[in-house]
C-alpha cells in the first residue's frame, strides 16, 4: 500500500488525492484525502457543478462521495446572492453536505443581518429542514438576549414549551447568557453543574439595596406602606434615631413621624427634646409639631412674639431655629402680605435685618433667610402673578440668576419661575380654540337631530377638559388669571354636566344655554392664557444646562420634567438625557418620565435591576430603581421586606426553576459552564472526572472541549500520553478530547508526510477494533494527514 502511495507522489495532487480516496485500502488515508481534496474540487475549474454532482453520487468509495458532495455545496453556497437563495439551498439541497453548507453560510448571514427577531423565530420554527432552522439558532439567541420584550421568566417558557427544538435551544440560550450575566440571580458553577447534570434547580431572585438610588427608592414604598400601618410614635422615633439605619430609611420613618407628631399633639418641652436628637431625620420630623405648638403657646399667652423672634439665634439647633422662624413668620401672615411687606421679605430672604411690627427679622440667620424665602415664593406666585410683577419671567429671572443674591433669595424666585416656565402659550389657546370648535360642532349636530354624534363629540370634550386641565390653568394664572382654578375645577364642569345631561334628553335649549356659558367661562381663561409666556422646549434645555445659576437650571429642570411627562420624545432620547446631558439638572430633568417609560417598555426586573446598580449616571440609576419598585413584583413586598431593602439589605423576591431534564436547557447550560471551564476555572483532573463520569452527554462534552483545547497546549501531555489516552480513554468524550489534541499537536509538529503515514498504518482500524486503534483516534490521524496532504508540493 505504501509503495503504491509513494509511486502516487509525483501525480498531479488533484489526481493524486482522487486516487487515495476513491480506492487506498486504509479508511484513514480515505479520510484526509477526501478531507483535502474538498477544497481543491472547489477551486478546480475542470470540474463542473454537474461534475460533482455525479460524484457525489457515484464516487468509488463514501468517503470521495462525501468530499464532492462537500464542494458542491460550497460552490453552490459561495454562489447564492442573497438570503432567499441560501435559505433554499439549506432546505431543500440534494445532498446533506450541500445543505449543510448552505446552512453553516446562512448562520454566519444571519449573525451579521438586521433581520427581525420574528422572521428569525419563523426560521427557527417553520424551516423546511432541520439544518435551515438550526441556522437560525445563533441570531435568534442573539436577539433573544438584548430584546426587551421577552423577561427572563418569558425566556424559560419558551425553552421549556417553544413549538420546535431549533427555537427551544435559541431561548434556551438567550436564558444562559441572560442568567449567567444577571444582577437578579446568582447562577455559580455550582447550579450550571446541577443543571448541566440533568437536575432541578431553584434560582432565588434576590435584589440589594446596594445604593442611594435603589435605597431611596424602596425608601418611598415603605414610607407609603409605613403610612398605613400601626407603628406606635415610640417606634418611629426609634427608627429615625437609629444611626445604624441606612439614611434613607431613617428619611422615611421621619417622615410618616412628622405627620403623626402634628396629631399627637405633644407638649413644646416634649417636642423641643426631640428636636436636639442625634439623627437630622428625626430632629426634622418635629419641624411642622413644634411650628404648631409654638405657634399655640403665643396664643395661650404662654410665650410672647418677641421672646419668640429673639429665641432663633439662640435655639441649639437649626431644625429648632427653623420651627421658630416658621411660626414667627406665620404670626405675622397678616402684615407680611400686604404689597409694602413684599420689599422687606426679599431684603430678609437676601441676608438683610429687618423690622416688621416692632420686630427685628435677622436676614443673617439662615433660619429667617430660609423661611422668608418659602414665604416670598408663595408671595410671588399668589400676588406676583396677580400683578405685583409686570413680567413674571423677566423679573423672577433676574432675581434667580443673580448669583449676587442670597442663595435663599434666589431659590424664592426659582420656585416660582418653575410655574412661569411651564406655562406653556401656544397649546394652551390650541386646546381651548379646539374645545370651542368642539362645542361649536356639538350644537349644530343637536340641531340636526344626530343625538349620538353629539355626544361622541361631548366625549371628547370632556376627554381633553381632563387631559390638559392642569396646563390650562397654571397657564392662565402665570398670565394672572387668579380665577382658573375655580373655573376648571366647578364652573366649567358644572355647566359640562349640565350639557351632557341636555344631550341625554335631547333638549336643545338647555345645551344651547349650556354651552353659551362655557364660551363665556372660556373668555377669563383665554385672557390669562394670551398674557403668558411661552418658552419652547429648546429654549428651556438651554437653560437647564447653562443657565448662570443653578437655581435658574433647577427651575428650567423642573418645568422640562413636567413637559417630558406630558409629551415624552421617547424612550432612547430620555435615556440619551440621563446618560449624556449636559448639567445635573437637566439629567435630573428626564427621571420621571424615563421611569415611567421603563416601567412600561422594560418588564424584565433583570435589566432592570442591573440598570440600577450599573447605569452610567445617577440619574439612569434612579430612574431605573424607581421603576423597578414600580414593578408588580416588588410593589408585593412586605412592609419587614422593604424596610430592609431600604436599609440596604439583599431580600429574596421570588426564584426561577430550570429543570435540566429538559434537553435544550441542558444544552444551553452546559455551554454556559463550557465557556466558565475554557476560562481556566477547573483543573485537568477535574475535567477528565467530568468527562468520564458526567451525568449527561452535555456535560461530558463541555468537560471534554474544555480538555481538548488545554490538552493541546505545547506544555500539555506527551504525543504518546495523548495517542494513548485517544485509544484507551475511559469514555467516548475523554478519547475525543485527546484525539483532537492530538490531531492538532501533530498538524502543528515537524512529522513529515511519511511519518503520520506509518502511524496511520500502525493504528488504522483497517483490521477492525484492534488494542492500539479507536475511532477517535482514527479521525485524528486522518485529519492530520489530510493537512499533509492539502500542502503537498
Amino acid at each position: 500500500v505504501f509503495i503504491a502511495v509513494g509511486q502516487a507522489a509525483g501525480a498531479a495532487p488533484l489526481s493524486r488525492l482522487l486516487q487515495l480516496a476513491g480506492q487506498d485500502a486504509l479508511p484513514e488515508v480515505r479520510q484526509a484525502a477526501a478531507l483535502a481534496l474538498t477544497p481543491a474540487l472547489v477551486a478546480s475549474a475542470a470540474w463542473s457543478n454537474d461534475d460533482l454532482g455525479q460524484l457525489a453520487r457515484q464516487g468509488a468509495s463514501g468517503e470521495l462521495r462525501a468530499a464532492a458532495a462537500r464542494a458542491l455545496g460550497q460552490r453552490l453556497t459561495e454562489r447564492a446572492g442573497s438570503l432567499t437563495q441560501l435559505e433554499k439551498l439549506a432546505a431543500s439541497g440534494r445532498f446533506p453536505e450541500v445543505r449543510a453548507a448552505a446552512a453553516q453560510t446562512l448562520r454566519k448571514f444571519l449573525l451579521q443581518s438586521d433581520l427581525s427577531l420574528d422572521a428569525l423565530s419563523r426560521l427557527a420554527r417553520q424551516g423546511a429542514s432541520p439544518e435551515l432552522r438550526r441556522a437560525a439558532v445563533p441570531a435568534l439567541a442573539r436577539g433573544l438576549t438584548d430584546s426587551p420584550g421577552h423577561t427572563t421568566a418569558e425566556l424559560l417558557h419558551e425553552a421549556s414549551l417553544g413549538d420546535s427544538t431549533a427555537y427551544r435551544l435559541a431561548a434556551a440560550q438567550a436564558l444562559a447568557a441572560r442568567l449567567t450575566d444577571s444582577a437578579l440571580h446568582t447562577l455559580s458553577q455550582v447550579e450550571l453543574l446541577a443543571i448541566s447534570s440533568g437536575q432541578k434547580v431553584n434560582l432565588p431572585q434576590q435584589i440589594e439595596g446596594a445604593n442611594a438610588q435603589l435605597r431611596a427608592a424602596a425608601a418611598g414604598l415603605f414610607q407609603a406602606k409605613l403610612g398605613q400601618a400601626s407603628w406606635s410614635l415610640e417606634a418611629l422615633e426609634a427608627l429615625a434615631a437609629d444611626e445604624s439605619a441606612a439614611p434613607e430609611l431613617r428619611q422615611a420613618a421621619g417622615l410618616v413621624l412628622s405627620q403623626r407628631l402634628l396629631q399627637a399633639n405633644l407638649p413644646l418641652a416634649e417636642l423641643e427634646q426631640i428636636a436636639l436628637d442625634a439623627t437630622p431625620q428625626l430632629r426634622a420630623a418635629t419641624q411642622e409639631a413644634l411650628v404648631q405648638a409654638l405657634v399655640g403657646a403665643v396664643g395661650r399667652r404662654a410665650l410672647t412674639l418677641q421672646m419668640l423672634t429673639e429665641s432663633v439665634a439662640k435655639a441649639p439647633s437649626k431644625e429648632l431655629a427653623e420651627a421658630e422662624a416658621n411660626a414667627v413668620f406665620i404670626l405675622l401672615r397678616a402684615a407680611l402680605v400686604a404689597p409694602a411687606a413684599q420689599v422687606s421679605i426679599e431684603a430678609i430672604a437676601n441676608g438683610e435685618s429687618v423690622q416688621i411690627n416692632g420686630l427685628q427679622i435677622d436676614g443673617s440667620l439662615l433660619a429667617f433667610r430660609r423661611v422668608a424665602g418659602e414665604f416670598l415664593t408663595g408671595i410671588y406666585t399668589f400676588f406676583g402673578f396677580g400683578g405685583r410683577l409686570s413680567n413674571p419671567l423677566e423679573q423672577l429671572s433676574a432675581i434667580a440668576g443673580n448669583p449676587r443674591l442670597s442663595e435663599e433669595f434666589r431659590a424664592a424666585a426659582g420656585r416660582a419661575l418653575v410655574q412661569v416656565y411651564s406655562a406653556q402659550r401656544g397649546r394652551a389657546l390650541q386646546d381651548l380654540a379646539q374645545l370651542s370648535a368642539w362645542l361649536e360642532q356639538l350644537g349644530q349636530e343637536l340641531t340636526q337631530g344626530q343625538p349620538d354624534q353629539a355626544q361622541d363629540t361631548l366625549g371628547r370634550v370632556k376627554n381633553l377638559l381632563a387631559a390638559e386641565r392642569s396646563l390650562l390653568q397654571l397657564t392662565a394664572e402665570v398670565g394672572g388669571q387668579l380665577t382658573a382654578s375655580q373655573l376648571l375645577a366647578e364652573a366649567i364642569p358644572k355647566q359640562v354636566a349640565r350639557l351632557e345631561q341636555a344631550v341625554k334628553q335631547g333638549s336643545l335649549l338647555l345645551a344651547r344655554s349650556s354651552i353659551g356659558q362655557i364660551e363665556r367661562d372660556f373668555q377669563p381663561l383665554r385672557g390669562g392664557l394670551e398674557r403668558a409666556p411661552d418658552l419652547s422646549l429648546a429654549e428651556l434645555e438651554q437653560i437647564a444646562a447653562q443657565g448662570a445659576t443653578a437655581e435658574l437650571r433647577q427651575a428650567a429642570g423642573e418645568a422640562l420634567s413636567e413637559r417630558f411627562l406630558r409629551d415624552s420624545p421617547g424612550l432612547s432620547a430620555l435615556e440619551q438625557l440621563a446618560l449624556s446631558a449636559g448639567s445635573s439638572e437637566l439629567r435630573q430633568a428626564a427621571v420621571a418620565a424615563l421611569t415611567l417609560a421603563l416601567s412600561t417598555a422594560q418588564p424584565d426586573l433583570d435589566r432592570l435591576y442591573r440598570q440600577a446598580l450599573q447605569g452610567a449616571t445617577a440619574e439612569l440609576r434612579q430612574a431605573a430603581a424607581q421603576a423597578l419598585l414600580r414593578s408588580p413584583a416588588l410593589t408585593r413586598l412586605s412592609l419587614t421586606q422593604l424596610q430592609a431593602l431600604a436599609d440596604g439589605a439583599s431580600v429574596q423576591i421570588g426564584q426561577l426553576t430550570i429543570d435540566g431534564g429538559n434537553t435544550e436547557l441542558r444544552q444551553a447550560f452546559a455551554e454556559a459552564l463550557g465557556q466558565l471551564w475554557l476560562s481556566g476555572a477547573e483543573p485537568e483532573q477535574k475535567l477528565e472526572q467530568w468527562a468520564v463520569q458526567g451525568a449527561t452527554p452535555q456535560l461530558r462534552q463541555v468537560a471534554a472541549q474544555a480538555l481538548a483545547l488545554r490538552f493541546a497546549r505545547p506544555e500539555g501531555p506527551t504525543l504518546d500520553s495523548l495517542l494513548a489516552l485517544a485509544v484507551s480513554g475511559a469514555s467516548h468524550e475523554l478519547r475525543r478530547a485527546a484525539a483532537e489534541a492530538l490531531s492538532r499537536r501533530l498538524i502543528a509538529s515537524d512529522l513529515s508526510e511519511s511519518d503520520l503515514f506509518a502511524l496511520v498504518a500502525e493504528h488504522t482500524r483497517f483490521f477492525g477494533a484492534i488494542p492500539q486503534s479507536s475511532p477517535e483516534l482514527s479521525r485524528a490521524l486522518a485529519q492530520a494527514l489530510a493537512n499533509r496532504l492539502a500542502n503537498a508540493p
